[in-house]
């Protein structure tokens, strides 16, 4: 249906709202490098995962794990775009 198609491309994008804030106060806080590799294999165990739910037959289960999919690529995207901004501020140099 257009609602649940609406939905479902719109889950990333919650994904990457709801958390980036969240992101920046852990990435000020913590070291980045592993933050960073374990959000890449994250994003990917995601899309692999939506990938293969798109083969199976549609059910309500197949649709919420499809959700759920997209909004963990949301929220590694989130990681992702947060950390270019921190690492701007962190490595910038100071106004002259």
């Amino acid at each position: 249906s257009p609602l649940w198609l609406g939905l479902l491309g719109a889950m990333d994008k919650f994904g990457q709202v709801a958390t980036a804030f969240v992101w920046g106060g852990i990435l000020m806080r913590y070291e980045t490098k592993p933050l960073l590799v374990v959000g890449l294999f994250w994003k990917a165990a995601c899309c692999a995962l939506f990938g293969r739910l798109q083969e199976q037959p549609v059910t309500v289960v197949m649709q919420v794990l499809m959700l759920a999919a997209k909004l963990g690529m949301g929220v590694t995207e989130a990681l992702v775009s947060v950390w270019a901004t921190v690492w701007v501020q962190r490595n910038a140099p100071p106004d002259a």
